[in-house]
C-alpha cells in the first residue's frame, strides 16, 4: 500500500515539474511574441514611427506646395543648385559618398530639426524634389555638401592653399606665396580646375611667415605628365645656390608610384632606407599611380616631436616610419629664410634645376600635423568640389 502511494506522489512531482516546464516555456513564447524583435510592442512602435514619418513627409510635402502657391521665396530647408553656367555661383550640391549620385536642381535639402508650422521639427535630415514630390530620407554622414565659395579644408596653420575655390587667384594662396613662370593665355596656367605646370620654368615659391618647429602637413592632388611619371612636390629651394643645394630638404613622386624623400644629406635611419650607398634617401611604394586620369591626393605628416613620418593616399593611411632627427631637421626644413618650392628640385652631382610637367588639382602646406580625421576630411571635400566643378553643363 505505501509503495503505491509513494508511486503516486512520484508521478504527481514528475507531472508537477513537467507542467512548470512547459508553462515556463509558454511564457517565454509568450514575452516573446509581445517585447521581441517581431512581437507586439516593436510592431506597434514601428508602426508608430511610419505613422509620424508619413505625418511628417506630408507636412513637409504640404509646406512646399503651400511656399509654390503663395510665390514667395522658400521658407524651409535649402534649395539645391546643379553645377551649370546658368546657374553661376549659387550652385549647391549633395553627392552620395557610395553611389556619387548628386543632387542640385530641382531638389531641396531639409535638415533634422527643421521647424514645419503644423507639425514641429523634423527628426530626420530629407531631400525633398519639389516637382516630382520624391522624398529621400538621408543621413548626412553619407552625404558630401559642396558650393561655390566653400572652405574646403582645415584654416588653421595654411601657409600655402591652393585649391579648386581659389585656383583662379593666386593673391588668395597665402602670405609669401609667388607662381613663377605660368602665363595666361601661353596654352598653360589657370582652367578653372587645374594650373599646368610645362616643365621648363613653372613652379610655386612659399616663404614661411611661421617656423616649422614641432612638424607640418603637405598635400598634393594632381597628376603628372612626365614621361617618367616623377613630380617634384616639395622642395627647400634656393635659384642659382650652387653651395648648398645638395643638403637641403626634398618630396617628390619618383616613376608614377614611388614617394620619394631627402629632408638633408644626414643618415635617416629609417626602414624606409631603399639603399645603404644612398641612406640619406628613403622610398615607399604607394600602390598607385600618379600618370592615371584623375590624378591623386598625397598626403604626408612629419611629427618633428616624435620624429615619425606618415603617409596617406586619397584620405587612406598608408604607413608610417621613424627617422633620425638629424636627417629631419638639417636640411633647413626649419629655416624660414629659405622658401619652400612646388614644381622645381635642384638636384644632382652638379647643380640641375629639375621642374615638373604637372597637373596640379590642389596643394596646401601646413605649419601643424593634422589629425587622420582632419586629411580624410580635406581630401574627400577636395575631390569631391572638383568633381563637382568639372560637371559644368552649358
Amino acid at each position: 500500500m505505501c509503495k503505491q502511494k509513494n508511486k503516486q506522489r512520484g508521478i504527481t512531482l514528475i507531472a508537477l515539474v513537467v507542467t512548470i516546464i512547459i508553462l515556463i516555456i509558454l511564457a517565454g513564447v509568450s514575452i516573446n511574441m509581445i517585447v521581441g524583435d517581431n512581437g507586439i510592442i516593436t510592431q506597434a512602435q514601428r508602426a508608430a514611427e511610419d505613422t509620424k514619418q508619413a505625418q511628417e513627409k506630408e507636412s513637409i510635402q504640404l509646406a512646399i506646395l503651400e511656399n509654390e502657391l503663395s510665390g514667395t521665396e522658400l521658407q524651409i530647408g535649402t534649395t539645391l543648385y546643379s553645377k551649370t553656367q546658368g546657374n553661376g555661383t549659387r550652385w549647391h550640391i549633395l553627392t552620395n559618398k557610395n553611389d556619387g549620385t548628386s543632387y542640385g536642381d530641382g531638389w531641396i535639402y531639409i535638415p533634422e530639426n527643421t521647424s514645419i508650422s503644423g507639425f514641429g521639427q523634423t527628426t530626420q535630415n530629407w531631400l525633398v524634389h519639389s516637382q516630382t514630390g520624391e522624398m529621400i530620407a538621408i543621413h548626412m554622414e553619407d552625404y558630401i555638401e559642396t558650393y561655390y565659395g566653400m572652405n574646403l579644408a582645415v584654416t588653421e596653420g595654411l601657409l600655402l592653399n591652393v585649391d579648386p575655390v581659389n585656383m583662379e587667384d593666386e593673391d588668395s594662396w597665402g602670405e609669401g606665396v609667388t607662381l613663377y613662370g605660368v602665363m595666361p593665355g601661353d596654352g598653360y596656367g589657370y582652367n578653372g580646375d587645374a594650373i599646368l605646370f610645362d616643365g621648363v620654368n613653372d613652379y610655386i615659391e612659399i616663404y614661411a611667415d611661421t617656423p616649422i618647429d614641432k612638424g607640418f602637413t603637405f598635400e598634393f592632388y594632381g597628376k603628372s605628365s612626365d614621361e617618367l611619371g616623377d613630380i617634384f612636390m616639395l622642395s627647400k629651394s634656393v635659384l642659382g645656390d650652387v653651395n648648398n643645394y645638395s643638403r637641403r630638404f626634398r618630396i617628390g613622386i619618383a616613376g608614377s608610384h614611388i614617394f620619394d624623400a631627402a629632408f638633408s644629406n644626414y643618415p635617416c635611419e629609417s626602414d624606409w632606407v631603399f639603399t645603404e650607398g644612398s641612406n640619406h634617401w628613403i622610398r615607399k611604394e604607394l600602390n598607385t599611380s600618379f600618370q592615371q586620369e584623375g590624378g591623386n591626393y598625397i598626403t604626408m605628416t612629419v611629427n618633428l616631436e616624435t620624429n615619425t613620418m606618415a603617409l596617406y593616399i586619397n584620405g587612406n593611411f598608408l604607413g608610417s616610419t621613424v627617422c633620425s632627427h638629424d636627417w629631419l631637421v638639417n636640411g633647413e626644413l626649419t629655416d624660414n629664410t629659405v622658401p619652400f618650392t612646388v614644381g622645381l628640385r635642384i638636384s644632382g652631382s652638379e647643380y640641375n634645376e629639375n621642374y615638373s610637367a604637372m597637373e596640379l588639382y590642389a596643394c596646401r602646406l601646413y605649419d601643424k600635423v593634422l589629425t587622420d580625421e582632419e586629411i580624410a576630411d580635406n581630401c574627400e571635400t577636395t575631390i569631391a568640389y572638383r568633381n563637382n566643378k568639372n560637371s559644368t553643363e552649358d
